[in-house]
């Protein structure tokens, strides 16, 4: 696996931990998924393409970066990186945006007040849930770091050395979204030591009587379009459902 791919391996990472150009708007074909029975309907952002079965080391690469709490049900990618995909090539993931759900709670028939109350958790704990995501990492990157050897044969070493959350900053009675900043590092081919700074926003959507979370990745320039972004993907996602 060469620096290119080592990069945009890490930058995916680095955001599922947790996602100044025009904004990202949706087609009108959605597509569909199942959480514990319910059926969502999830729109695909213009310019991007779902991840499909047929990428198989890609799906593969994915999945090893979400929590084990968590489960993906979508990723997308941009359009001009479909056929590097299909290749079973690792694509450009800098501008990438990914549904999951927490597995604890897939299941659940969840009410608008359970939601008010993660909202109120959230917005009262957001530096201690935070300060515990922090303490988790050396057991998460290594996970990563193991599951990668196995898939590529290759030690990338990964390393988030800080990650800076910030405040809320879009709310409604069936949203909560926040940003966060993290600095990465990872050993390069050669040996050299890879640094990256990783924008991303997340945001948590109440949809028929499920939890959502839809993560927009981006660049260390990108933290206001993958504010735009998300929140523009968000409203398309109710707007289906």
């Amino acid at each position: 696996m060469d620096n290119r791919i080592r990069r945009r391996w890490f930058q995916s990472f680095a955001l599922a931990l947790i996602s100044l150009t025009a904004a990202v708007t949706v087609v009108a074909a959605p597509n569909q998924i199942s959480v514990g029975g319910t059926r969502l309907a999830i729109p695909t952002p213009n310019g991007y393409a779902p991840v499909t079965p047929a990428m198989k080391v890609l799906n593969r690469f994915l999945d090893n970066l979400v929590p084990p709490n968590n489960k993906r049900f979508l990723t997308f990618i941009p359009q001009t990186e479909v056929q590097r995909a299909l290749k079973d090539e690792i694509p450009n993931l800098e501008r990438t945006l990914n549904v999951q759900v927490s597995r604890r709670i897939e299941n659940a028939k969840l009410s608008q007040a359970n939601f008010a109350q993660v909202k109120t958790l959230l917005r009262q704990e957001n530096n201690k849930i935070f300060e515990q995501v922090r303490r988790g990492l050396p057991t998460s990157t290594n996970r990563i770091n193991q599951a990668t050897e196995n898939q590529f044969n290759v030690n990338s070493a990964l390393q988030i050395s800080n990650i800076i959350p910030l405040e809320p900053h879009e709310e409604s009675a069936r949203t909560m979204a926040f940003s966060l900043l993290a600095k990465v590092n990872a050993t390069g081919e050669n040996g050299q030591r890879i640094s990256d700074t990783i924008a991303g926003t997340a945001t948590l959507v109440y949809v028929r009587q499920k939890f959502l979370f839809l993560y927009c990745y981006g660049g260390e320039k990108d933290l206001q379009w993958t504010r735009t972004a998300s929140k523009n993907w968000t409203a398309a996602v109710l707007a289906a459902n």
